[in-house]
């Protein structure tokens, strides 16, 4: 029973993910065009509704999938799994600034967390912070692929499905973090012009240095406690 429970909240982080970098895509068109389609996003993942599901099946399969864990008698596992384990330990830490940076922020102090924020914020922050963001949604994507290649591999219409699964594990997460990435050239080519950065952040409501470091505190905060768990 665990283990459908576990499967099932996987399922729904992996359609949400699938939606993000989607939406990631759109950057590809225009950065105005990608923000046309968060609104979208939000609408679909940012509603009472949508919020219950969402962060009820991230609750859920984190737990599970510790349990799991916990349950082994032994930590002799195949390479695949130690690979799936150790991506979905790295999503922790990664996972956790970036909810903590944009939905906490918001539900916080009202920083309104869209893209020109994200984008102007990994500017500000320079290549560590672009990495972070970037290698984000590509561990996620391989760690989810992973789980679901052993939940289907003996599934009799996988092998004949294999051909369009394995194109499209190719060209969402190339095709949404390309379009991040010309997002962001976007972004940087407009930071040439004089006060572009302090206008965004205006806009945004970027928190104070206080309400940053207490950001920082609890993103701090839940590491440590997954860490504890693990």
């Amino acid at each position: 029973m665990t283990g459908r429970i576990r499967l099932w909240s996987g399922y729904i982080l992996f359609f949400y993910v699938v939606t993000h970098l989607l939406n990631h895509a759109l950057g590809l068109i225009s950065l105005r065009v990608l923000e046309i389609g968060r609104v979208w996003f939000v609408f679909v993942w940012h509603n009472p509704l949508g919020q219950t599901v969402l962060y009820g099946a991230l609750i859920t399969h984190f737990f599970l999938a510790l349990w799991s864990l916990y349950r082994r008698r032994t930590l002799k596992l195949s390479r695949w799994e130690w690979a799936q384990w150790i991506l979905g330990a790295s999503i922790v830490p990664l996972g956790v600034m970036h909810v903590v940076g944009t939905r906490l922020a918001h539900e916080l102090y009202d920083v309104q967390a869209g893209y020109p924020w994200v984008l102007g914020s990994m500017l500000v922050g320079g290549w560590t912070a672009i990495l972070r963001q970037f290698s984000l949604p590509l561990i996620v994507w391989l760690h989810a692929c992973i789980g679901l290649h052993f939940v289907w591999r003996l599934r009799p219409w996988y092998r004949e499905w294999l051909p369009v699964l394995y194109a499209f594990a190719l060209i969402v997460p190339i095709a949404g973090i390309g379009g991040a990435g010309i997002a962001l050239r976007d972004v940087a080519d407009l930071a040439q012009r004089p006060d572009f950065l302090a206008e965004l952040f205006a806009r945004a409501q970027v928190p104070t240095l206080d309400q940053i470091a207490n950001l920082y505190a609890i993103a701090d905060a839940l590491q440590y406690g997954a860490l504890g768990l693990l």
